[in-house]
């Protein structure tokens, strides 16, 4: 079936506009009787690059005709990868990567590979980027490739349409950003929990954290994960997230069970629709690309696709080869899969039909087949077209008729001057990134710098820098000579990212970028003291305050005449109070960092005020007729204290008194408020006659009330 569908895809006919342009182009040559370069470029339809050892070199497969419409001879090895970017192509081969034009179809040298492994090859936005899992390296391709050293292993890192790539480090777990054209690790939000295995996934185009130890499902921002949602089903180290959803649902296969479950984190009520795979299968994937997710069972060599509903697609056997196919994603969004050796590569459409794609022969567009060669226009198409029959004459070898207007000599007698020596001028073009790009905080501000970007036949004219966050964005021009700029006007706390670019009279160039938080000093916390004067202590507590945008470190707490004491918490016991009646004054102040920096956060403090004797005052009268206590005696009441004057929030111990010796009700213990003030009901009384009154103790001091004498109402 795969054969039919290939053949048929190769007798697809070629645009009438492409033939047109072909056309024209060929009469331009016969007019001029130059050769005209036709751009490759632009009659390359998107697809996939694979490396093809049939023909020792890198091919184009057309994704949607299923046919090879590109090539470029390069000597690789028989597992090489094939990535594109912008404007270039890389044969990615053990310890180097060829790099060759897509406009010319030519070599144009090669770099040195930053380690011995195989890459896991990503293309999109600001790439193509080789990610060298083991090594913790991500290397950046294009026209200065940039080698960024990440600090540790990885999973599978996802890219977003930004250009921002998401990495997962197997050691730690931090979940770390690396920004468009930054040359190091911008920030790291998010991390995962001890002994949490996990992949990264884009759905809906945002980045996602499968925590597959778990089962749960994490958003990921600015601000680390977001809440968690389930993903049903079991868990286990094996399980495997695909880094795109398929139709809105996250695909995971499990080779445990052999189970595809597509699990629609929009609805994390509903059960997830679970396809059971082959039980005897070994299965690599799975791979989304639009509407379609493709497994590979090893096992029997056979590439399975199934929709967002679980429904299976098709079911191909793939060309047997030694080795472990590949699953990759072209710039069309398809999935392709490539054998070990390069003799074939699967095509999974977007219907999801698989298709087998032999890599044996030349392109069915023109191309080079020689590095050094400049692609030419063909004598004829090798595919059937729909145009009108041309006249059976080379255009070439006709002679326009003569005209009255034909009197100059003819082109072959014109003397020309002697070839030139000189080097041939080169065109401006819009500067290079800027270099060194780096962003360093301030309280609500940021100082971003870099160093001059290369001119590229043009003064570098000025530098325009942008920013953009969660709360907004903004930007600022300065001259080709600045190196720097201060923005001030921000947020604390919020993430911004910086970019820079260069301009010059061709135009502004390519952008290099770099992130930071602006932070300040935390805010003075709130404190207050909870005093207790009988025993010569106090609770200090306080708020948190605004931490400027940092991450609290800890509280500094000092006391009048008392070593410094720290804390995370926002409380502080101490016991040890002097009891002279002295003032003391508690001063707390929030320690934060930010940026690897320790920043101290303004004072917070409160001062207990002392000796408060003559400010002081108890009054008590008859109170309420509640004595539980003597329930038999008709003249028991309570005492109603009134204190007044006192130091605010501290507790104090009350004594009654009698002038009957033989009265001891023990002690009562209140607290003042704010305001140092106390108004409670105690100490049943019903001794007729006798006088009584109240002390309260604080601080070694001892306040004592009116005297009364008790009445029998």
């Amino acid at each position: 079936m795969a054969s039919t569908a290939v053949h048929r895809r190769r007798l697809r006919r070629v645009p009438t506009a492409l033939v047109v342009i072909g056309a024209v182009a060929a009469l331009a040559a016969a007019i001029t009787g130059a050769a005209v370069p036709l751009p490759a470029l632009g009659f390359v339809s998107p697809g996939h690059w694979v490396y093809s050892t049939i023909l020792r070199a890198a091919v184009h497969v057309d994704g949607a005709t299923g046919s090879i419409d590109a090539s470029v001879p390069v000597n690789a090895a028989a597992d090489s990868q094939v990535v594109q970017g912008e404007s270039s192509g890389y044969v990615v081969d053990s310890g180097k990567v060829t790099v060759f034009g897509k406009s010319d179809l030519n070599v144009d040298g090669t770099i040195a590979a930053p380690a011995g492994e195989v890459p896991l090859a990503i293309e999109g936005e600001g790439g193509p980027y080789l990610v060298y899992r083991h090594s913790g390296k991500v290397t950046r391709l294009g026209d200065q490739p940039v080698a960024i050293p990440v600090g540790g292993p990885l999973t599978d890192p996802v890219l977003t349409a930004d250009g921002t790539m998401w990495l997962l480090r197997k050691d730690n777990g931090r979940v770390c950003e690396l920004l468009p054209g930054a040359s190091t690790v911008s920030t790291c939000p998010a991390q995962a929990p001890a002994g949490h295995q996990g992949a990264l996934s884009l759905l809906s185009g945002k980045p996602n954290y499968v925590d597959t130890t778990q089962g749960t499902l994490y958003s990921l921002g600015e601000n680390g994960f977001g809440p968690a949602i389930g993903l049903g089903g079991p868990t286990g180290p094996h399980l495997k997230a695909a880094d795109t959803d398929v139709s809105g649902r996250l695909a995971l296969l499990d080779p445990d069970t052999h189970t595809l479950r597509l699990v629609d984190p929009n609805a994390p009520s509903a059960a997830p629709v679970v396809v059971h795979l082959p039980e005897k299968g070994e299965f690599d994937g799975p791979t989304a690309g639009g509407s379609i997710v493709a497994v590979v069972d090893r096992s029997t060599n056979t590439v399975l696709t199934y929709d967002g509903q679980g429904k299976e697609r098709d079911h191909e056997v793939m060309p047997k080869e030694a080795g472990k196919p590949r699953l990759t994603k072209g710039d069309d969004n398809r999935v392709y899969v490539e054998g070990d050796k390069g003799t074939h590569v699967m095509v999974v459409g977007d219907d999801g039909a698989v298709d087998d794609v032999p890599l044996d022969h030349a392109p069915d567009r023109p191309s080079t087949q020689d590095p050094g060669k400049k692609l030419g226009v063909p004598e004829k198409p090798d595919v059937p077209v729909e145009t009108p029959d041309p006249p059976d004459r080379d255009v070439r070898s006709q002679e326009p008729p003569p005209t009255h207007e034909q009197h100059a000599p003819p082109a072959t007698e014109r003397h020309e001057p002697p070839p030139s020596h000189e080097p041939p001028v080169v065109s401006a073009s819009p500067p290079g990134a800027p270099g060194g790009v780096s962003a360093t905080a301030g309280s609500a501000s940021a100082t971003v710098r870099w160093s001059g970007a290369s001119a590229n036949g043009a003064a570098v004219t000025g530098y325009h820098v942008t920013w953009r966050s969660s709360v907004g964005g903004g930007s600022r021009d300065v001259d080709g000579g600045s190196r720097s700029v201060t923005v001030s006007g921000l947020r604390n706390g919020v993430r911004y990212t910086f970019s820079v670019t260069a301009q010059n009279d061709a135009g502004r160039g390519a952008a290099a970028s770099a992130s930071v938080t602006p932070v300040g000093a935390a805010s003075a916390p709130q404190v207050s003291a909870l005093y207790d004067g009988e025993e010569g202590t106090a609770l200090v507590s306080w708020k948190q305050p605004a931490l400027g945008g940092g991450t609290l470190v800890h509280y500094t707490i000092d006391a009048t005449g008392m070593a410094q004491r720290t804390s995370t918490g926002t409380s502080m016991l101490y016991t040890d109070l002097p009891h002279n009646g002295q003032a003391v004054t508690f001063t707390v102040r929030a320690m934060t960092s930010s940026g690897g920096k320790t920043v101290t956060g303004a004072a917070g403090s409160y001062t207990w005020p002392g000796d408060h004797g003559s400010a002081t005052n108890i009054t008590i009268t008859r109170g309420p007729k509640n004595c539980p206590d003597h329930p038999d005696e008709p003249t028991c009441a309570q005492m109603h204290v009134v204190m007044t004057g006192f130091a605010p929030n501290t507790r104090y111990a009350i004594t009654p008194h009698s002038s009957n010796d033989g009265y001891d009700a023990g002690d009562d213990h209140e607290t003042t408020d704010s305001s140092g003030s106390v108004t409670f009901d105690t100490f049943q009384y019903y001794g007729v006659g006798d006088e009584v009154w109240v002390t309260a103790r604080y601080d070694g001091n001892t306040i004592e009330s009116n005297h009364m004498t008790w009445t029998a109402s």
